[in-house]
C-alpha cells in the first residue's frame, strides 16, 4: 500500500508539471497494485478520470452463503 500511495503522489506531481500522460500511466500502475485503495480513486478523480479502471475480480455473493457468517458462532444443531 505504501508503494501505491507513493505512486499516487508521483502521479499528482507529474500532472502538476504538465506530464499528463505519464501521470495516467503512474496512476494505472498504482491501481494495479491496490485497486481498492481509496486514494487511487481520489487521485483519478483529481486528474479528471483519465486513468483506466482495472478489472476487479467479481465475487458471487449469492453462491457464498456463509461469506458474512459470524466465525465465532456455535454451529446450529
Amino acid at each position: 500500500m505504501d508503494l501505491a500511495d507513493a505512486l499516487c503522489t508521483r502521479a499528482r506531481a507529474e500532472a502538476a508539471t504538465s506530464q499528463g500522460s505519464k501521470a495516467v500511466r503512474t496512476l494505472s500502475r498504482a491501481a494495479r497494485i491496490t485497486p481498492w485503495y481509496a486514494r487511487v480513486a481520489i487521485v483519478r478523480q483529481i486528474l479528471g478520470a483519465a486513468a483506466p479502471i482495472p478489472d476487479l475480480p467479481s465475487i458471487d455473493v449469492a453462491a457464498e452463503s456463509r461469506l458474512f457468517d459470524d466465525p465465532w458462532a456455535a454451529p446450529e444443531t
